[in-house]
C-alpha cells in the first residue's frame, strides 16, 4: 500500500504554514433505538480516524469518538460544546458523522439522526 498522505515534519510546522492543532470528532451509530440498525457506521468512523492519524497529523489526544448508545443528541451537543473552549483560530476541526440522516422536504433541510 502506498502512503498518499502528507508527510510533514512536526519540528518544522511553521515552514509549511500550519501553527495550530488538528481536532477530530467522529460519530458512528450502528445500533439505533428507533431506526433500522446499520452495519458499518462505527467501522467507517473508526477507519476515518485511523487514516487521519496515520497520514494527516491528527494526534490521538485530539480525537474524540462517540459511538452507538453514547451518540445521543445530548452527548453530541455536549461534545461539540467542549471544543469551543479549546479551539483557536489557528486550529482545524473535522466532524465526521456516519449513521442515519433525514431530509425534511418541506423545510428543505437535512439532519443527522442521533441515537
Amino acid at each position: 500500500m502506498s502512503n498518499r498522505g502528507m508527510i510533514l515534519d512536526d519540528e518544522n510546522k511553521n515552514d509549511w504554514g500550519f501553527k495550530g492543532t488538528n481536532y477530530l470528532l467522529t460519530i458512528g451509530i450502528d445500533q439505533y433505538q428507533h431506526w433500522k440498525p446499520l452495519k458499518n457506521a462505527v467501522k467507517d468512523a473508526t477507519d476515518f480516524a485511523n487514516l487521519l492519524k496515520q497520514s494527516y497529523q491528527f494526534e490521538e489526544e485530539n480525537i474524540t469518538q462517540v459511538f452507538n448508545e453514547n451518540a445521543t443528541e445530548k452527548n453530541i451537543l455536549r461534545t461539540l460544546k467542549s471544543f469551543v473552549s479549546n479551539i483557536t483560530a489557528d486550529d482545524n476541526i473535522i466532524i465526521y458523522f456516519s449513521g442515519h440522516g433525514h431530509y425534511d422536504e418541506e423545510l428543505e433541510e437535512g439532519y443527522w439522526v442521533p441515537n
